[in-house]
């Protein structure tokens, strides 16, 4: 199972609690909030996946088909930078994510939805901060 597994499940779980909100409430901020937040993690996701063999993002072969091989010399999808880079968005995400459901949950008393949602997201960010944590100092 590729390490990005997380991304890809969040991505889920936030469209479909979107999805829900709006169409239990008509709650229009609930179906954008959820369409963006799972936009994000799979954004995330995809960006993370990487070729074993070289540990390379493998976003980076897509964007080589369509680009000039020529021009393609220095791909920045590949470098340890911007993968360090979007595991620490990543972690903003999920951060962002379990502070504003942390809240609503709190102000409600409702475990479900939001109470959920901020666990789930609780765990990510512990999850991504430690990956961000081992690709950072090589761990």
């Amino acid at each position: 199972m590729s390490s990005n597994h997380l991304n890809y499940t969040m991505s889920a779980l936030t469209f479909l609690g979107g999805v829900m909100g709006y169409a239990k409430a008509k709650s229009m901020p609930s179906l954008i909030a959820g369409t963006t937040f799972a936009l994000l993690y799979a954004a995330t996701g995809v960006a993370m996946e990487k070729d074993p063999q070289t540990g390379h993002a493998a976003t980076a072969g897509r964007v080589s088909i369509l680009r000039n091989q020529s021009i393609n010399q220095y791909n920045v999808f590949t470098t340890p930078a911007f993968i360090n880079s979007l595991l620490f968005f990543f972690v903003v995400i999920s951060v962002v994510l379990t502070g504003a459901m942390g809240k609503r949950a709190i102000k409600t008393g409702k475990v479900f939805p939001a109470g959920v949602v901020a666990t789930a997201a609780g765990l990510t960010t512990l999850y991504s901060a430690k990956k961000y944590y081992d690709w950072t100092y090589g761990v």
